[in-house]
């Protein structure tokens, strides 16, 4: 069962599970600042998102002006100015979202600005300048008590806005002398940064010599780096290193003092406060790097604004007033849904959605039993059955439904009720090929299906995704075309992380499979051959692709049965084409080891991208055998690996987003955790967390929904 499926589900639990006493209710939260106080404002989604119980808890200091939730969900960070100094003071949200208690105070010699999180929540960075002096200072986070430990101060640059790289390799800030500076983050490590050059100056596109005074910056959800600017007078983008100068498209926006990119990446949301209007930007789905001007609102204040987690909403706040706009999913636009006046002058605002991480593990009788993951000890609890067709799904990435195939071969989105946990049936579409695995391009744009049911089975065909979930055919890819080979079928398929490639896996009639590389054009939804790897007499067992460093993983099992071959490829995802280090290259990234005879294998990469696991078993190797791997060297080097417990281990493999839980198959239906130690990878002692059952057909670890 696809991973991303089965996100789907969680999204839905995670709502259930979290709504609080009264029946319907919605546990995502508004948070916002003004001076003295925070507001908690419970969010309505059923009733257009519309704010409603409201109560205010006033602050231990004074000089509020900006509000910022961890990635986890579970904590706020509250920055404070004082007349030469500042501080941050940290909060743990209740489990309903509803109240929050104080937790520390960070102190800072100058006034602080706003804190960004790296992505998985481990580190927190937090911008503070007065005058010509400042600072970017690095924390820790503890998982478990949310308590921050400092890591580095670092006083290169006078930072007045920071924005995390989604990969989390890296940091943008916007100076007070209004230049640019990026920096590498120890990603793997401690999450101290260090400079990659000298502080720059933005400048417009197609004028290089035209200065401009930056106001905000904001992060594109791709791995690239790509940028969204906010200048006085338009947005600008930044793709690639021209973060490093001159900006790319340009869209014309009144003193935009506010930049937000949606989930989905497919629109830009640019605030003014000096004329009290929001401009909605819509993003080109083919080259992330163009925008073209959308819808501008003008009926509500604009001192900051904040995105429900699902992209569906938008609000706005100033002049102690706060609005909620219906964000339209095709275009973008903006459609006024509240006004609330009474709100305290609120300067900042926050959307939480709180939300445990679950483990999903689906059965051969069609359904998904999902438990809730303890933050500290890894344990499962609260299992419950959640019915449906669920032999193979995959999830659309802006959370709008999933798409899955049902017994009889037909696609059916269900969609999302975001209220209670509940899928509801939606438009269904039966495939003339027949399909074999499906995915979703990262943008949401494009939906992929593979055909390996019978013989000359052998096609990729892409689809158009309506708002709706009405569901297109656009191209077919058709093997036979550049390789011919009438029992050549398409076994597995993964994407790249921006979308722009698909890498797909075949068996051959030799006895040995290749890997293709498919290219996507995302506006249109064309497929194209780019460039295929063959492996003689050796069978694809698994893929995984680190969605940080884009090196893809490939896990083989040998003609003899008695090994299985870890191979990693570089890729190369320019527009040159998605192209792999050649085989004959490629000898320093292959690792063969002995598996017992073994029958399967699978992949599982670490949150870190430090790490990969392989679960491998069958065949005489009945109790099966888990592996940790450093994927820092080159050939991979074995950390650790340790035996199954009885009755052994099954063909199923989830990474908790934490990196500290492993969770395996077992062969009896139960599932099993193994602790991953720390920096080393380590594997600690195998335990059962699931009773036996119904054979299982997937397994996911969720993380936060963002």
């Amino acid at each position: 069962m696809s991973s991303k499926f089965l996100s789907l589900i969680s999204l839905a639990a995670a709502i259930g599970a979290m709504a609080g006493s009264a029946a319907g209710q919605s546990s995502r939260i508004l948070y916002g600042v003004s001076d003295r106080h925070l507001r908690i404002s419970r969010l309505e989604q059923l009733a257009g998102g519309i704010l409603s119980s409201s109560n205010s808890v006033a602050l231990s200091k004074a000089g509020a002006r900006r509000i910022d939730a961890d990635p986890t969900g579970r904590y706020l960070w509250v920055s404070h100015a004082g007349s030469n100094n500042g501080s941050v003071t940290t909060y743990r949200i209740s489990a309903d979202a509803s109240t929050v208690t104080a937790l520390q105070t960070l102190d800072f010699t100058q006034p602080a600005n706003m804190v960004a999180f790296e992505p998985t929540g481990r580190f927190a960075y937090v911008a503070s300048s007065l005058g010509n002096k400042g600072a970017i200072t690095v924390y820790r986070m503890d998982p478990a008590t949310g308590l921050a430990t400092l890591v580095q101060r670092n006083t290169s640059v006078v930072p007045e806005r920071i924005a995390m790289e989604p990969s989390g390799r890296g940091l943008v800030a916007i100076t007070t002398d209004h230049r640019g500076a990026h920096f590498q983050i120890d990603f793997a490590n401690t999450g101290a940064i260090t400079s990659s050059g000298t502080p720059f100056q933005f400048s417009a596109p197609g004028s290089p010599g035209l200065v401009l005074d930056p106001s905000d910056i904001a992060a594109h959800h791709s791995g690239a780096r790509f940028w969204f600017v906010a200048f006085q007078d338009r947005v600008v983008t930044h793709f690639g290193q021209d973060v490093y100068g001159n900006g790319g498209a340009s869209v014309p926006v009144a003193a935009p003092s506010r930049v937000l990119a949606h989930p989905t990446g497919r629109f830009v949301f640019a605030a003014s406060s000096t004329n009290q209007t929001i401009r909605s930007i819509r993003v080109d789905a083919q080259t992330n790097a163009w925008i073209s001007t959308g819808s501008e609102v003008t009926a509500a204040p604009a001192a900051d604004i904040a995105l429900d987690p699902t992209g569906r909403f938008l609000y706005s706040t100033g002049n102690g007033t706060t609005a909620v706009y219906a964000v339209d999913p095709g275009t973008g636009d903006l459609k006024l849904k509240q006004v609330e006046y009474g709100q305290g002058n609120l300067v900042s605002l926050a959307v939480v959605f709180p939300r445990d991480r679950f483990l999903y593990s689906g059965r051969s009788n069609g359904t998904i039993i999902p438990a809730r993951i303890d933050p500290a000890q890894g344990t499962l609890s609260g299992a419950g059955a959640v019915t449906g067709p669920l032999n193979l799904a995959t999830l659309d990435p802006a959370i709008r439904f999933g798409v899955t195939r049902k017994s009889n071969g037909a696609l059916e989105t269900l969609v999302i009720d975001p209220e209670v946990n509940s899928l509801i049936s939606g438009a269904s579409y039966t495939p003339i090929l027949g399909v074999s695995a499906l995915t979703f391009d990262p943008m949401g744009h494009v939906l992929l299906t593979a055909c390996a049911s019978s013989v000359n089975c052998n096609h990729v065909t892409s689809h158009k995704v309506s708002t709706g979930g009405e569901i297109t055919p656009v191209g077919i890819l058709n093997a036979f075309l550049t390789q011919p080979d009438p029992n050549l079928n398409f076994s597995r398929i993964v994407f790249d992380p921006n979308g722009l490639w698909a890498y797909a896996t075949q068996s051959k009639s030799d006895g040995g499979s290749r890997l293709s590389v498919i290219s996507l054009n995302n506006a249109t939804g064309q497929l194209g051959f780019v460039h295929t790897l063959d492996f003689t007499k050796e069978w694809v067992q698994d893929l995984a692709v680190d969605p940080l460093s884009q090196k893809l993983y490939v896990l083989l099992r040998a003609s003899s049965h008695n090994s299985l071959i870890l191979r990693r490829f570089d890729t190369n995802t320019s527009t040159s084409g998605g192209l792999f280090v050649p085989l004959a290259q490629a000898a320093n990234y292959v690792q063969t080891f002995d598996c017992g005879a073994c029958s399967w294998g699978r992949l599982a990469t670490h949150p870190t991208g430090r790490f990969l696991f392989v679960v491998a078993g069958g065949g005489s190797n009945a109790a099966g055998r888990v592996y940790s791997w450093n994927t820092a060297t080159a050939p991979l080097a074995l950390i650790d690996s340790m035996v199954g417990p009885s009755p052994g281990l099954a063909g199923h493999v989830a990474a908790d987003s934490t990196g500290r839980q492993l969770y395996v198959s077992m062969s009896d239906g139960s599932v099993s955790r193994v602790p991953i130690k720390g920096a080393n990878g380590t594997l600690g002692v195998i335990e059962n967390v699931l009773g036996a059952g119904n054979a299982l057909t997937g397994l996911l670890a969720s993380g936060p929904i963002q």
